[in-house]
Order: structure tokens, then sequence, then C-alpha cells
């Protein structure tokens, strides 16, 4: 049960990014926020597309985690046979959360990160998790 929790949370994350990062359509709040139901819609469009591409994930694991997120990739790949995952450490979660915000900067973001827990309400008011042009972006 804890890999299918993974794997939906890794790919929430990814639709989440996605979503965010791109243009398009689909309902949001008031405040820019994207709904459960996009996130589902984009999940059910990304199933159905078998377009070979290849993601980055970010991440800040330890060697100790190596064997558990090789695992992970692993049978996120036998679901999705067509994406290819490709784990780039970035450091600790210091220098990960720097260059994401680079990244984020850049527009040129990893397709899955990592964000660790105390640095999400960093990033969710820096306008992160945001799609450009919401309502709620200006301030």
């Amino acid at each position: 049960m804890k890999k299918k929790s993974w794997l939906l949370t890794l790919l929430t994350i990814f639709m989440v990014i996605t979503t965010a990062c791109g243009g398009g359509g689909g309902s949001e709040s008031a405040g820019g926020e994207v709904s459960l139901d996009d996130v589902e819609a984009a999940s059910m469009d990304m199933k159905n597309d078998t377009t070979p591409v290849k993601i980055q994930y970010w991440h800040a694991h330890a060697d100790a985690q190596l064997e558990g997120l090789n695992y992970m990739i692993a049978e996120f790949q036998k679901k999705y046979p067509h994406i290819t995952v490709e784990p780039v450490f970035q450091g600790g979660y210091p220098d990960l959360h720097k260059k994401l915000s680079a990244a984020v900067a850049a527009n040129n973001v990893p397709a899955v990160t990592n964000v660790e827990v105390s640095s999400l309400a960093n990033f969710a008011d820096s306008g992160v998790f945001r799609r450009p042009g919401s309502m709620d972006q200006a301030r």
C-alpha cells in the first residue's frame, strides 16, 4: 500500500508542477490553486498519452535512501514505461531549495522534485504553486 501511496504522491506532485508551470485551461479557485478535478483529469490524460518522454526528478536523498528511491522509480516506470525518470541528486535540502528557486526564476523547473516540509510555506508564499496568470499571483 505504501508503494501505491508514494506513486500517487509522485504523480500528483508531477501533475501540480506541470499544471503550475504550463498555461492551459482548467478550473481554478480565485486563489489560483489547482483543483483535485484538474489533477485527476490531467492524470487521465497522462495515462492515455504514451508519447515517450524523459523527466528529471531532483532530490536530496542520502545514499541510504537510494535503494528505495530506485525501486520506486522502477515501479513507476513499470506502470508508465514511456516515461523515463532521471533521478538527479541536488545536494542537501538547502542546496536543493536554492537550485529549485533559481530554476523557478529561470522558468526551467524539473518535472518532479522534493520540497522539505518546513519549506513548503516559503515556496507557496513565493507563488511557485500558482499557475501563470492566476488572479492571486501579483501579490
